[in-house]
């Protein structure tokens, strides 16, 4: 009853609207007249939850008038990412660059879009010019939208340009932890480890709950053998607001390996090891190498050989430490046989 009331006195405004209004003489209205008619009765029915008759509404609408506002399509767009139909969303959304070039709220929506899709993985050229278009429109915002850029060229592996555009970003002095996080990473990875904790540390001030730098804080400070305590305390600070992360179990894990508290150490390793990863069969190898149970060491070390991409740091590591079983393995078989050899001798009468 309520929403036949609605629709009622909607139909009523816009009869008395368009009775006086210049797109309508009281003999004809014309085609953009119409079109508002069933835009103003989209909007309505929208509010009150008919979204696909406010849908069909507002695609009658841009029939009538090719010179539709893109609040039109953005409506449209909306209510198509409410039903789940994000491709039709994104086609929705490149309509309104293409008709209206400089609409810097299409080029923000749809790169929200994108990036909630994951089409970023995909190192589209197209994104790469949205975010570019977006830049130049947005003076305000433009700094902020460098991050963007910054990841794209990162997920491309141009790491020049990527820190280029991340450096942009934060002297924004935007509150966004990440794009501290991704210089912490790229500087860690070249080699600059002490500007790339640096990094880290920034990142975490702007989002003490940043779990993704936490774990990245405190395994860097395990590689580097010091701080042992400060990375337990970051890494079960990432597993409080993270439970279920294997990175992050592995870390903790590989942690108490360092410690030499190994059955904590096996405790979150096996945890970890639901991810298929090659560094976490690594460290789960060390682990039963440390515990003297070769035969589980090489299990895991096989394992993690087969995850591992050729030239990897973590294939030279899994190698060594397959190389140092077998060698150990060897000299314990030589010691054996020396063992051996000798209570023979001994047992040997003598003339």
């Amino acid at each position: 009853m309520k929403r036949t009331v609605v629709i009622v006195f909607s139909f009523l405004f816009i009869f008395v609207f368009l009775s006086t209004s210049s797109y309508a003489s009281p003999l004809t209205v014309s085609p953009r007249a119409k079109a508002y008619q069933m835009f103003l009765l989209g909007t309505i029915l929208e509010a009150d939850g008919d979204i696909k008759t406010a849908l069909q509404l507002y695609n009658q609408v841009l029939e009538l008038d090719p010179k539709a506002s893109p609040e039109v399509y953005y409506r449209i767009a909306n209510i198509y990412i409410v039903l789940g139909k994000s491709e039709s969303a994104e086609k929705i959304l490149k309509k309104v660059i293409q008709k209206f070039p400089d609409e810097l709220g299409a080029y923000l929506w749809l790169l929200r879009l994108l990036l909630q899709e994951g089409k970023l993985e995909e190192a589209d050229s197209y994104y790469e010019s949205l975010l570019k278009k977006a830049i130049e429109l947005s003076p305000d915002k433009g700094k902020e939208l460098c991050k963007y850029l910054g990841e794209y060229y990162l997920k491309k592996g141009e790491h020049q340009k990527a820190m280029k555009y991340l450096k942009e970003a934060i002297s924004s002095e935007t509150e966004d932890p990440r794009p501290y996080f991704l210089l912490g990473a790229l500087y860690y990875q070249k080699g600059d480890i002490q500007t790339g904790i640096s990094y880290m540390k920034k990142a975490i001030q702007k989002n003490p709950d940043y779990d993704l730098a936490l774990n990245f804080l405190g395994y860097a400070y395990i590689e580097l053998g010091k701080d042992l305590d400060k990375a337990e305390k970051l890494l079960k600070r990432a597993i409080e607001i993270n439970p279920n992360e294997p990175a992050y179990l592995d870390s903790l894990g590989w942690l108490y390996v360092k410690k030499g508290d190994l059955n904590k150490a096996e405790q979150y390793l096996k945890q970890a090891a639901i991810k298929e990863d090659p560094e976490i069969y690594y460290h789960l190898g060390i682990l039963y190498m440390k515990k003297g149970q070769n035969d589980k060491a090489k299990s895991y070390l096989g394992l993690a050989l087969a995850w591992a991409e050729d030239g990897s740091k973590i294939k030279e590591r899994i190698l060594e430490a397959l190389k140092e079983i077998e060698a150990g393995s060897s000299t314990k078989e030589g010691k054996e046989k020396a063992k051996t050899s000798k209570t023979r001798m001994e047992n040997v009468p003598s003339h």
